[in-house]
């Protein structure tokens, strides 16, 4: 395909890394024309919630300060990109992620909101997926992503249903409580290997 036949979502956005995972960024955030505002960041944090039915539901929250003007204004343009268009983005990072992992991954549903006091904005975005799990037998599931760095600058949180026991896990979490689990400031860890033990 020619250069200049590249889809559009290909070549007008970048994404900003907030949390790593080798091809896949959790956290997307659309750059019109190319174009790359000035920011810095402020804090991150985000929420791997597993439910029931094995999706993963993953909230991200960010808040970042404009330097300028024209870098407020470039950045809410920006984040105005259709959340279907951002949907697909995930489509092919976890399709990217499946070359190296053999678990097939589905991304089910994506949305995104932004609240701004200038010269902040704070922008959450909420992806569910399939894939994050995988069945070791009726009654143990791990909860995985293998051989993928995860990059904890602020506070990774990890919740799991309240029937679900842990097994193993690695690395080990900052925090623990009663269904959930905390990544606290760790810089670039492996992704956590969760083994749970399922009553029913």
């Amino acid at each position: 395909m020619p250069e200049n036949r590249t889809p559009k979502r290909n070549s007008n956005f970048i994404l900003i890394t907030l949390i790593f995972l080798g091809g896949l960024t959790i956290f997307q955030f659309f750059m019109a024309n190319s174009m790359r505002a000035k920011y810095d960041i402020l804090n991150s944090n985000s929420i791997f919630i597993i439910n029931e039915d094995q999706s993963v539901a993953i909230n991200t929250n960010i808040t970042m300060k404009a330097e300028d003007d024209n870098s407020f204004n470039q950045l809410i343009e920006n984040f105005n990109t259709p959340d279907e268009e951002k949907k697909e983005a995930y489509v092919d990072n976890f399709a990217q992620i499946m070359k190296n992992i053999e678990r097939p991954f589905e991304v089910i549903s994506y949305e995104s909101t932004m609240s701004t006091s200038k010269p902040n904005l704070t922008i959450e975005e909420t992806v569910t997926v399939m894939g994050f799990t995988d069945r070791l037998n009726s009654n143990t599931l791990e909860f995985s992503l293998p051989g993928q760095p995860l990059n904890v600058q602020d506070s990774i949180v990890i919740e799991y249903p309240r029937n679900w026991q842990i097994q193993s896990i690695i690395p080990q979490p900052t925090q623990r409580g009663e269904n959930f689990v905390i990544y606290e400031q760790e810089g670039q860890i492996d992704f956590p290997t969760i083994v749970f033990d399922i009553t029913y």
